[in-house]
C-alpha cells in the first residue's frame, strides 16, 4: 500500500500570515492540484480516497489542453440554477508540477478581483472525471485528468462526469427552451448546441437582408411613382388628396396607376392643343374617301408609302420630344405625334 500524505491546499493569496493585504504571489502562479490524498466521491457518489501523487500528476499534466480553463465559484456551474460567471481563468500552457502539487498562472476576471484579491474566496478545488480514477487498490483511487477548477473555502477533490454540461444534464425542474427551438428550426433534438445557433444565426442574416431588399423595393417604387408623375404634371389635376391616392396606386398596383395617368394625359392633349393641330385633327375627321369614275371603288393605296409616310410621322415625334426636353420643356410622346402628325402631308 502506498504511503499516504493527506493534501493540503494552498492558500491562492497570502501564503505567508505577514502580509498586510490579500495578492497573489510574485511569480504569479497559483496551486490548482495539491499533491496527496483527500477524500472524493466515485460510483453511486460513494467516499472514496483520490491520491495524486507523481503518477497522477504526470497523467494530468499530459492530458491538458494548451488553453484555458474556467475557474468558477463553489462548484456553481454545473448547477442549471446558478451561475456559470468565470472568477478567473487557468493558463493551462503554465502548468507545472512543484513537489505539493499541480501549479498554474490564473487571469483573474473583474469579479475575481473583488472576491479572490478581496479574500472573500482562498482556496482552489479541483474536479476529476469519474471514469478516468486509476483504482490503486480497494478504496484507493489515482486521478489522471482534471476537467474543472473552482475557487472555495472548503477545498477538496470533486468528482465530475467526463463531459460536464449544463445542457446535456439538465435539472429536471428546470425548464429548458431547446426542445421548442429545434421543433421550431426543424432540427433533430440531439443537434449540438453550437448548431443551433449557428442555424439561429443563419436565419438573423437572412431576415436582415429581406428587410434590406423590401426597403429598397419601397424606394425604387416611391422613386418611379414621383418621377411618373412629374412626367405628367402637366396633365394631372392639381388636387393633392388625388395625387397622393394615384402615387399609391402607382407603388402597389403599377399597371392600374399608369392607365389613370393616361386617361389624364389623353383629355390634356384635347384641351391644350394648339389652332392648327385642332384644324388638322378635324380636316382629318371630315376627309372623305376618294373614288375613282369608272367603279366608285376604293383607291388601291401604296403600303409602302403607308409606311414610309408611318416612319417619317415616329421619327419626327421622337426629334420634337428630344427637343423641347433640351429646351426644359418636355412634352408626351402622343404630344409630339399629334404634331407631326398634323406636319408631314397625307399619302
Amino acid at each position: 500500500m502506498p504511503k499516504l500524505t493527506p493534501a493540503i491546499f494552498q492558500p491562492v493569496c497570502n501564503r505567508s500570515k505577514d502580509a498586510a493585504a490579500f495578492t497573489l504571489p510574485s511569480d504569479g502562479f497559483i496551486q490548482i492540484v495539491p499533491a496527496g490524498y483527500a477524500i472524493g466521491s466515485g460510483a453511486n457518489n460513494k467516499p472514496v480516497r483520490q491520491l495524486v501523487d507523481e503518477r497522477a500528476m504526470d497523467a494530468i499534466l499530459n492530458a491538458l489542453p494548451q488553453t484555458e480553463m474556467l475557474m468558477d465559484r463553489e462548484h456553481e456551474s454545473h448547477d442549471p440554477a446558478k451561475r456559470t460567471d468565470a472568477l478567473a481563468w487557468a493558463d493551462l500552457s503554465t502548468a507545472e508540477k512543484r513537489p505539493d502539487g499541480i501549479y498554474a498562472k490564473p487571469r483573474l476576471t473583474n469579479s475575481g478581483d473583488r472576491e479572490v484579491l478581496g479574500g472573500t474566496l482562498r482556496f482552489v478545488s479541483p474536479e476529476f472525471p469519474q471514469d478516468t480514477l486509476e483504482e490503486i487498490e480497494a478504496g484507493l483511487f489515482r486521478p489522471t485528468q482534471l476537467v474543472g477548477l473552482s475557487f472555495t473555502n472548503r477545498p477538496g477533490f470533486r468528482n465530475a462526469k467526463p463531459v460536464t454540461n449544463r445542457e446535456t444534464e439538465p435539472d429536471p425542474k428546470t425548464p429548458t427552451m431547446k426542445k421548442e427551438l429545434c421543433l421550431l428550426l426543424k432540427l433533430d433534438e440531439a443537434t449540438t448546441d453550437a448548431l443551433v445557433l449557428n442555424r439561429i444565426s443563419e436565419l438573423m442574416t437572412k431576415a436582415a437582408s429581406a428587410d434590406t431588399l423590401k426597403t429598397e423595393l419601397e424606394t425604387i417604387n416611391n422613386r418611379f411613382a414621383d418621377d411618373t408623375i412629374t412626367a405628367n404634371e402637366a396633365a394631372i389635376p392639381k388636387d393633392e388628396t388625388l395625387r397622393k391616392t394615384l402615387k399609391s396606386l402607382l407603388v402597389t398596383n403599377r399597371d392600374g396607376g399608369l392607365a389613370m395617368i393616361k386617361g389624364f394625359t389623353e383629355g390634356h392633349h384635347t384641351a391644350t392643343e394648339t389652332a392648327e393641330q385642332k384644324a388638322a385633327r378635324e380636316a382629318r375627321a371630315e376627309r372623305k374617301p376618294v373614288f375613282n369614275r369608272e367603279g366608285s371603288a376604293t383607291p388601291v393605296l401604296d403600303d409602302k408609302k403607308q409606311h414610309a409616310r408611318a416612319a417619317t410621322v415616329k421619327n419626327r415625334a421622337t426629334a420634337m420630344c428630344d427637343a423641347a426636353k433640351a429646351a426644359g420643356k418636355p412634352i408626351t410622346f402622343a404630344q409630339a405625334f399629334a404634331s407631326a402628325d398634323a406636319e408631314v402631308a397625307a399619302v
